[in-house]
């Protein structure tokens, strides 16, 4: 990817297991820290560096909310079924 090509929102996350498939690829399951604003990129031979800023998290604690939350751990938990 170019540097134009990098989203400008994202994760800072930590790998916690890598596992080499029989067919050549790997499957790696990570863990997001926290939310980040990418505000600079450098491209270094091969790979790129970032300045990044933190993303705050905002708590709401209504209804919907909460149902909505709800919804979405369901929808994920049925689709981790047909995708591991």
């Amino acid at each position: 990817p170019k540097a134009k090509d990098i989203f400008s929102v994202g994760v800072i996350a930590k790998i916690i297991q890598t596992l080499k498939l029989p067919d050549g690829t790997l499957k790696v399951l990570i863990e997001a820290t926290k939310k980040v604003k990418l505000e600079k990129i450098i491209e270094n031979d091969g790979f790129f560096q970032a300045s990044v800023t933190d993303i705050e998290d905002i708590v709401v604690n209504d209804i919907e909310t909460k149902a909505l939350v709800k919804s979405v751990i369901s929808l994920f938990t049925e689709y981790t079924k047909y995708t591991a």
